[in-house]
């Protein structure tokens, strides 16, 4: 009796070319999976970073060059963060086309962020000034009645210095109190309305 070669319903060399290529793909898919979590991972974490700088920015009171520079970092500091914790270990993942929509999708989150802080900031700038305003025109009346009742009669070169001495006490205040917002427009705007 002769032996005979087994008989297959599909030639074995075909057969293992397509585990090979089913494989091959079960990879591909796993190797994607995985990139795409690492850039998702890293994504969150640097938006975590920028919430967190907004929101340490949103308790304080600051100049215009101040505000600009704070933004400039902040943009730097998380695409940089993101690049870091993507590359770190994988630096060809930078040439990925997900990593860099990732990158372009963060740069225009942190700067809606940045907008959106940088005007709520100047409203809440031009509100603490409003009322710093207040509180000094107020103070400015109360000095000048007293001036009026106190000094009168006199000479109305004594009262116009007095006067002028008043309100160079509410500006100087004003403006050593401010001294860090010097730079905003809501500030000019302000001190110009104190100036008349």
């Amino acid at each position: 009796m002769v032996g005979q070669l087994p008989k297959f319903d599909e030639d074995p060399v075909q057969e293992l070319v397509k585990s090979a290529d089913a494989l091959l793909v079960r990879f591909k898919y796993e190797n994607d999976r995985a990139i795409s979590n690492l850039i998702r991972v890293a994504l969150e974490s640097s938006i975590n970073t920028c919430d967190a700088a907004v929101d340490e920015a949103n308790t304080k009171l600051v100049g215009d060059a101040v505000l600009q520079d704070w933004a400039k970092g902040v943009m730097a500091e998380t695409t940089d963060s993101f690049t870091k914790k993507c590359t770190r270990e994988y630096p060809w993942i930078a040439s990925q086309p997900e990593f860099r929509s990732n990158k372009a999708l963060l740069t225009q989150e942190v700067k809606d962020r940045i907008d959106t802080c940088t005007s709520r900031h100047a409203v809440r700038l031009a509100e603490h000034l409003r009322q710093e305003v207040e509180i000094l025109m107020g103070e400015y009346r109360a000095e000048k009645r007293k001036l009026e009742m106190t000094a009168l009669p006199a000479d109305e070169a004594v009262l116009r210095r007095e006067h002028t001495a008043i309100t160079q006490d509410v500006l100087d205040r004003f403006d050593n109190d401010e001294e860090a917002v010097a730079d905003s427009a809501a500030y000019k705007d302000f001190r110009s309305q104190l100036d008349h």
